[in-house]
């Protein structure tokens, strides 16, 4: 339970970080921004909070764990982007 508890308890500034992300991206006309790319590392982040609160891990552990489930929700979600047929404009 802990897991459904603390990621709930981030998700919402997670939510508010991936829209300023995708805001800046617009602002400044970033050529090469992938949404799917940033809501991977968000959700990534976000997983590996309620994990690391269901365990119990702390410092190294839960750091090294957190930049391995950032870096692997990024590119899986990218690559479902890149699977996804592009939106007609």
């Amino acid at each position: 339970m802990e897991f459904i508890e603390v990621s709930r308890a981030v998700g919402f500034p997670a939510l508010l970080v991936y829209v300023a992300i995708v805001v800046l991206a617009h602002l400044f006309r970033w050529k090469r921004f992938n949404h799917m790319h940033a809501l991977g590392v968000v959700v990534g982040a976000v997983c590996m909070v309620g994990l690391a609160a269901q365990f119990g891990l702390e410092g190294f552990v839960k750091y090294a764990l957190m930049g391995v489930a950032v870096a692997l929700g990024g590119y899986l979600f990218g690559l479902l982007g890149n699977r996804l047929p592009p939106r007609s404009r």
